[in-house]
């Protein structure tokens, strides 16, 4: 049985539920202009006729303000961290090693240093109600 786990969780991939947003009554395009650099957010509210789409913030996103330093911050959640590195992936379906190793290069780089099993990982994304990760 542990091996038929194994498999389900290395096959199994995740991103950003665009539909549990909608289900939810979530505004996703809301929640990713506030995730976004000062930067751009001054020119969202520069031009708020012109508000970006969901698509449009994934590739901003990609392109720059996922690449900034404050981007993934030293005292984020696990959730968010993992939320954050979706978005600026531009939501690609990533497997649970693919998102544990980032999330764990991310976490040992900066002054302290936390560590957390991929089972726990796998258990909180499986059980996320809060920023719509489930498994594509």
């Amino acid at each position: 049985m542990a091996s038929k786990e194994k498999n389900t969780a290395e096959v199994a991939r995740y991103q950003v539920d665009l539909e549990w947003y909608k289900q939810n009554g979530k505004d996703l395009a809301g929640v990713l202009t506030s995730r976004r650099c000062s930067n751009c957010r001054k020119d969202i509210g520069s031009t708020p006729d012109k508000y970006p789409s969901v698509k449009e913030h994934f590739t901003q996103f990609n392109k720059c303000c996922g690449t900034k330093d404050e981007y993934l911050g030293e005292y984020m959640s696990i959730k968010e961290i993992v939320f954050r590195i979706l978005v600026r992936d531009r939501n690609q379906p990533k497997t649970i090693d693919s998102i544990y190793k980032s999330v764990a290069s991310h976490l040992q780089s900066r002054s302290y240093s936390r560590v957390i099993p991929a089972s726990w990982l796998t258990k909180m994304l499986d059980d996320d109600q809060t920023y719509g990760i489930h498994t594509a």
